[in-house]
């Protein structure tokens, strides 16, 4: 487990201390094949049993094991769309070229931050972690040194620090409510001695715990309502970077809130904790569908669809049956792979345009024919439309509300993935095929236009069919919640 922290460290020292970019980019390539080998061997070698017990600091299970696929591909696909993008930038003279070692230095130091998070046994480590990620991604967020893009940090950076801070005090008290349990492990701060002890954890300090732990992370995963930081920040942010916090990042976030939804679980109640989730996830799904119906800004829209899909994930771990929790699990996946692809997708339509209002794009289908087949793909695949993995997620999540009885939930789901299809189709038919074509479109490298249709190929494939490796990994982390097929 610790080479995957050794490969990402490297990866950033390496890319902050090498002088050619065809060097850099190489070097980071091959780290991130060499993060996801490890990463398939650790799957190997969990699945058939053979992994041994954890010890130390860093454990991994099933979830864990999950997140780690993410990470894989997101920093892979990330890497490979990055290194064009950003020589694009510096050849328009937007970016310095010292800009470029800079670049790749934050993004391992960002992916360093997110394994850390992941693999830690102590919610101590876990907090620093994502506080981590936080400073690391905002510094990527005003790479570009705009005025726009600058205070677009800043307002991420304080609303998530207002957040962490939140998940500091729940932090905080989950120590106070362990300590009080007595025996020879209270007060302790891992993972596995919490979840064993979890009997008898006070239960009036874990409630309040719960709550501060679950709109500190809920902050940085875009739960509302601390979510207002998402559109300006994917809006302004570079493309590959609103690509890796929408993919990536998420998926780490949504990773802390599934582990403390299990512990309060066990120390509350499945149904208690299951309220709350399926509270502030309707909530976020209900506060995005208006606004991505109002907003034109292309890549905002999107940032907005990343909230409707954290709050359609809360959900479904809150329904708390197994297809709920599966579908959710399964959704995490799905969700962080496809808003990868269309945030790529949407950055290559800007740079071939430079425009980000879908006012004043139309018939891109002639003037940048695979940009657009990419960017529609995308759509109607972040859409939920079958064949799309997407639809296989959400179908098990209305399966899981319905199991649970929870009818009126379901129904506020599904008019809200109405209204967004009405809209996606509307807005993005005429950007494809409208009326007015342009014929100033700019050059991309033919790389970037790529990278959005590949990722999107695993998406359609698991539509069809969910290999046995990755269904065994999705029944063993919905367990974590003690349900079963």
């Amino acid at each position: 487990m610790e080479t995957l922290l050794i490969i990402t460290g490297a990866l950033a020292l390496l890319s902050a201390a090498l002088p050619w970019r065809r060097v850099i980019n190489a070097v980071n390539l091959a780290g991130y094949l060499a993060y996801a080998a490890v990463t398939a061997l650790l799957v190997r070698s969990h699945l058939a049993g053979t992994d041994g017990p954890a010890t130390g600091l860093f454990h991994h299970d099933a979830l864990t094991l999950l997140i780690l696929i993410i990470i894989s591909v997101v920093g892979f696909a990330g890497a490979l769309y990055s290194a064009p993008f950003i020589a694009g930038e510096i050849e328009r003279h937007r970016l310095s070229p010292f800009k470029y070692r800079k670049y790749f230095a934050l993004y391992n130091l960002l992916f360093f931050a997110m394994t850390l998070l992941v693999l830690a046994d102590n919610i101590g480590v876990m907090w620093v972690s994502i506080e981590a990620t936080t400073l690391a991604s905002a510094l990527m967020v005003s790479f570009d040194n705009r005025h726009e893009a600058v205070e677009a940090a800043w307002r991420y950076l304080l609303i998530c620090s207002i957040g962490i801070a939140f998940a500091l005090f729940g932090t905080v008290l989950t120590y106070y409510a362990s300590s009080h349990a007595g025996g020879p492990e209270s007060g302790s701060l891992s993972w596995r001695t919490l979840l064993t002890s979890a009997a008898t954890i006070d239960p009036a300090s874990m409630k309040f715990a719960f709550l501060f732990l679950l709109l500190g992370y809920g902050t940085k995963a875009g739960l509302v309502p601390m979510a207002r930081w998402k559109p300006r920040t994917y809006g302004e942010a570079p493309s590959p970077v609103s690509a890796v916090l929408a993919g990536g990042l998420v998926a780490c976030s949504l990773y802390t809130l599934v582990r403390f939804a299990v512990l309060c679980g066990a120390v509350l109640g499945q149904a208690t904790v299951g309220r709350y989730l399926v509270f502030f996830g309707l909530i976020s799904v209900v506060f995005s569908v208006p606004l991505i119906i109002a907003e034109n800004d292309v890549k905002r829209i999107f940032a907005y669809s990343s909230i409707e899909h954290v709050g359609i994930i809360v959900v479904g771990l809150g329904f708390g049956t197994f297809y709920g929790i599966y579908g959710a699990l399964l959704h995490i996946l799905n969700n962080a792979v496809m808003k990868t692809a269309l945030f790529m997708s949407a950055g290559n339509l800007v740079s071939a345009t430079g425009e980000k209002d879908v006012r004043r794009l139309s018939c891109m289908i002639r003037s940048t024919p695979l940009i657009t087949i990419g960017f529609l793909a995308a759509v109607v695949a972040v859409t939920a439309m079958p064949p799309f993995s997407l639809f296989l997620s959400e179908f098990n999540i209305l399966r899981g509300g319905l199991q649970s009885g929870g009818y009126l939930a379901v129904g506020v789901l599904l008019v809200a993935f109405l209204l967004v299809f009405i809209a996606f189709y509307v807005k993005f038919s005429q950007v494809a095929f409208g009326d007015e074509c342009r014929a100033d479109a700019r050059p991309v490298a033919r790389r970037q236009q790529l990278i959005p249709v590949v990722l999107l190929m695993p998406m359609l494939m698991l539509g069809f069919f969910i290999p046995d490796p990755l269904h065994r990994l999705l029944v063993e982390a919905a367990g974590l919640f003690g349900v079963k097929p």
